[in-house]
């Protein structure tokens, strides 16, 4: 498990929460290159953008791989309170970030985010 630095980067990457996240554009294609809006703008523009959490560290937990997707489940550790989200990229479309509750994470990736406490407190 490790603290992500760079954020949570997908092809056209929705930001579901923007008190929680903020957007940065890496790339911009197509016809939408020379827009001042990109970052904000909902209509599609061939962008990869990236999202950091305003406070906290991001962290991942772990990756899975589904029919036409691939999951990544990530917490958000600010002082004892974790946030779970899910990014789910398939591989005909655009990314998704998805909040989701702890009973939402799977066991195998809690275990890696609560082996990492331990290590920590010892």
């Amino acid at each position: 498990m490790e603290v992500t630095e760079n954020g949570i980067c997908g092809y056209e990457l929705n930001n579901p929460d923007m008190d929680m996240f903020d957007t940065r554009i890496l790339a911009v294609h197509g016809p939408c290159g020379d827009c001042d809006f990109a970052g904000t703008c909902l209509t599609p523009c061939e962008s990869v953008r990236c999202l950091t959490p305003k406070k906290g560290n991001l962290v991942e937990l772990g990756r899975e791989r589904t029919r036409g997707a691939r999951i990544t489940y990530f917490a958000v550790l600010e002082d004892d309170k974790a946030s779970f989200v899910r990014l789910s990229e398939p591989d005909h479309y655009w990314a998704k970030l998805t909040p989701i509750g702890q009973d939402q994470v799977p066991n195998w990736a809690l275990s890696r985010l609560n082996a990492n406490k331990h290590r920590q407190s010892a």
